[in-house]
């Protein structure tokens, strides 16, 4: 009995710290953020003539619609930035700033990324993207994937950046040259489908672990690896949590998909363990997968690994910190998810994704087990919403030996739920488990 009432003291005194810890991290990231963001500046003369090509210094034009006359040699353009034109516009990474340029016969010359805040693996080919911009009206729809080129994976800035230009570039023809374009309002695009397709996912997990049959997790595994892996490249990574940190929150409508995976990860962690990382993640399904491979085995002592999967949650301390300090996301790009599924890992990122694929084929998913921040951060909320599970242990160690992550832990007759993947594998070689189920019916 005293040993229960301990125990529950622990869990209790867990979850307090939990929430101070959450609690303050976004307070003091808040204040912080206030201090060493300074408010965007706009674009000095200079500047403009250096992306322009201008041949003379730029003059600054318009009232209400602020733009730039810019000569080079004998051409007359006009430039203006859509931070200032169309700044209710955002991307996934938040606010951004497009330098857009249109020349006299009112056709788009040039449009320059001047401010982002997107992750850097997914605007690898913003320069292309960009530069199908140019010889097209603004007055044009400039679809990405129709009109213009896309950003390969990721839809909603491509659409931003998109919305930005063809805003941008209406204003200037109307204040400019005088053109009678119409100012027609924005629509968002909401991410139904992969929310819904996300919502799914988490309920056929949770169904699927409380039966815990091996057909059902490789099933998963191959659908969370093509479907929300490949196809949709949509997961779960530090840099959304980087993201809500520094308080840039994605747009809502067309990243629902993404809220969605945040939030169901941390509901069905709270309520049933933590699903999403055993069953639903679309790169550590595809570690298991891997692991799969008939080579030989690494094999780490259950106790030495506990300790081991602690690196994890340094990590995560130091990449939230780092964040915070910094106040950009460039540290929480260590993971290889968005190299992997945005296909743009290159060079050192290339091999950083080789080695941790190669290292899951001979260890029980290295990269989840040792350096997922986010992972950490979801075993955590498992931790803090629900009491390690008690075994009805005869002590015949099954289950601590058929355990992948040694959340069993034997001689305190607990599982780790802040380790547990929920993949049901000791309670398919329990015999007490099993006893149990079959009393049930």
């Amino acid at each position: 009995m005293a040993d229960e009432v301990a125990r529950r003291r622990r869990v209790w005194l867990r979850r307090l710290i939990f929430i101070v810890v959450v609690a303050g991290t976004f307070t003091g990231s808040y204040f912080w953020g206030r201090h060493v963001e300074p408010p965007p500046r706009e674009l000095e003369a200079e500047r403009v003539a250096l992306l322009s090509g201008a041949t003379e210094r730029p003059e600054r034009v318009g009232g209400k619609t602020p733009y730039w006359r810019i000569r080079r040699g004998e051409e007359t353009l006009y430039a203006a930035e859509s931070a200032a034109l169309a700044g209710g516009i955002s991307g996934y990474g938040g606010p951004f700033d497009l330098l857009v340029i249109v020349d006299e016969s009112g056709i788009l010359e040039r449009v320059v990324l001047v401010r982002h805040n997107e992750t850097p693996s997914y605007v690898l080919g913003v320069r292309d993207f960009l530069s199908s911009f140019a010889g097209l009206s603004p007055a044009a729809p400039l679809e990405p994937g129709r009109d213009v080129d896309a950003i390969t994976r990721a839809t909603v800035t491509s659409d931003a950046f998109a919305a930005a230009a063809r805003v941008t570039g209406r204003k200037i023809l109307n204040a400019a040259l005088g053109r009678d374009v119409p100012l027609e309002a924005e629509k968002e695009r909401w991410d139904w489908p992969w929310a819904l397709a996300a919502a799914a996912f988490f309920g056929g997990a949770v169904w699927a672990s409380r039966r815990a049959t091996e057909v059902a997790r490789v099933l998963f595994a191959a659908a969370a690896v093509v479907v929300l892996g490949f196809w949709a490249g949509r997961f779960i990574s530090i840099g959304d949590v980087g993201r809500l940190v520094m308080w840039k929150f994605p747009p809502f409508g067309p990243r629902l998909s993404i809220y969605a995976l945040l939030g169901g990860g941390a509901a069905t962690a709270l309520i049933f363990g933590n699903v999403y990382c055993g069953w639903i993640c679309p790169f550590g399904a595809l570690l298991e997968i891997l692991y799969k491979l008939p080579v030989a085995k690494l094999r780490v002592a259950p106790g030495f690994a506990r300790r081991l999967s602690g690196l994890r949650f340094i990590i995560l301390c130091v990449v939230v910190a780092l964040v915070i300090a910094t106040w950009e996301l460039g540290v929480a790009t260590y993971e290889p998810f968005d190299e992997l599924f945005a296909y743009a890992a290159v060079g050192m990122s290339l091999l950083y994704l080789v080695a941790v694929l190669a290292a899951s084929a001979f260890h029980y998913r290295f990269f989840c087990r040792y350096l997922c921040a986010a992972g950490a951060l979801l075993g955590e909320v498992a931790a803090v919403g629900r009491r390690p599970r008690r075994l009805e242990c005869r002590e015949c160690g099954e289950c601590a030996a058929t355990c992948p992550t040694a959340a069993v832990i034997v001689n305190r007759e607990v599982i780790d739920p802040a380790l547990c993947l929920e993949c049901g594998r000791c309670r398919l070689v329990c015999e007490a488990e099993r006893q149990a189920a079959e009393n049930r019916r």
